[in-house]
């Protein structure tokens, strides 16, 4: 089967991805490497190179941007910052001209059908109509997350998306036209299992007010453990949250029972963190779609003590592959009692539900059955 991958963001590029997390397109990386391995051929349309297993990756010229970014000497991640309206402006036509090489494509019967895979850019979306093969949507956000999508989904129900938890569905407008819930999946390989943890519990991720690292701090403060934090956080100039990591992270920071340990790259550097670790706390404040890490973490056999928000029940096992708590103070007394969870069980939990094996199979028989259709 000939299937088109269409990711049209600025992130999809070898050069930003070195240095940066960007799970979507991770996440297609890897979701791509399994769907060749199961014999289909894979063209990927991406605004500027990207590696990965596809059978051919299709790009389009970008001086435009370079000399931009030349002009304002900065690099795209400074550009989005410093001057937003400029980089909205070239991101949409950067990605309506990827999104018309996919389309043309797909109308000259060069690929069987086409999976938007980032749904950030509404250009595909609204030309859905223009192409002559069949046409699947993933996004990566709740429904209800940005203005544009609240404005802009409800005019849009009739086409074909794909959820990536049954929580995300619920954010959208009603009568939205899901064709499948497919679960995100990680390479099993590249989290090793480890049965035997340091003393430390963790946090990992962007270090901003909604993911709770000060949650995470105070149960760990009662309890009396340890705790590893790992991510970015913005400097002072640029936190749009009122210095969130100046006020309430670093002056916790001792060495002693709180430690920092800088921005990890995916997946061995995190593997290693996470598997070392007594369990992964997760004291999210934000619904988000889904949360990689917990899935990561339990395919090192790291249980996850998580607050119950958005699909987290979906994800973790209450009291076989972890917690899920209101607080600080039920994780920290979850903290207390995590010895009590079978880290092979966390394992066999994420390799039967959330592998991109099972992942990519999915995502073969739904394209099968559209096309078919």
């Amino acid at each position: 089967m000939r299937i088109g991958f269409l990711i049209p963001h600025l992130f999809a590029q070898n050069k930003i991805l070195d240095e940066t997390i960007f799970a979507p397109v991770t996440l297609a990386r890897n979701l791509i490497e399994e769907l060749s391995n199961l014999g289909a051929h894979v063209t990927l349309y991406t605004p500027f190179p990207l590696d990965s297993s596809a059978t051919e990756n299709i790009n389009i010229k970008t001086d435009s941007l370079e000399k931009e970014l030349n002009l304002n000497k900065c690099t795209l991640e400074e550009l989005i910052v410093e001057n937003p309206l400029a980089f909205v402006s070239i991101a949409r036509q950067i990605n309506t001209e990827i999104t018309a090489k996919a389309f043309t494509d797909a109308n000259e019967n060069r690929i069987d059908i086409l999976h938007v895979y980032l749904t950030e850019d509404e250009t595909p979306l609204y030309f859905a109509d223009l192409i002559q093969k069949p046409l699947l949507f993933t996004n990566h956000d709740p429904y209800n997350f940005y203005r544009k999508y609240r404005v802009r989904f409800p005019h849009l129900k009739n086409l074909k998306y794909i959820s990536i938890s049954k929580f995300q569905q619920s954010t959208a407008p009603k009568n939205l036209n899901f064709v499948a819930n497919i679960y995100n999946g990680v390479k099993i390989d590249d989290y090793p299992f480890n049965d035997k943890p340091n003393d430390y519990f963790c946090t990992i991720g962007r270090i901003i007010k909604n993911k709770g690292v000060h949650h995470a701090i105070e149960a760990v403060r009662e309890s009396n453990e340890k705790l590893r934090i790992a991510g970015k956080y913005y400097s002072d100039e640029k936190d749009p949250e009122e210095n969130y990591w100046a006020k309430y992270i670093a002056p916790e920071i001792d060495n002693k029972s709180i430690y920092y340990e800088g921005f990890l790259k995916p997946p061995h550097e995190t593997a290693q963190f996470l598997g070392n670790a007594k369990a992964l706390l997760f004291p999210i404040e934000w619904a988000e779609p889904f949360g990689m890490v917990m899935i990561e973490s339990m395919a090192c056999g790291t249980p996850v003590i998580a607050f119950d928000c958005g699909p987290v029940r979906e994800i973790i096992k209450d009291g076989v592959t972890g917690f899920i708590v209101k607080n600080s103070k039920e994780m920290s007394e979850a903290m207390r009692r995590i010895e009590s969870i079978n880290r092979k069980a966390c394992r066999d939990h994420v390799i039967k539900n959330f592998s991109v094996k099972r992942m990519a199979k999915e995502h073969l028989d739904l394209y099968r059955k559209i096309y078919q259709y």
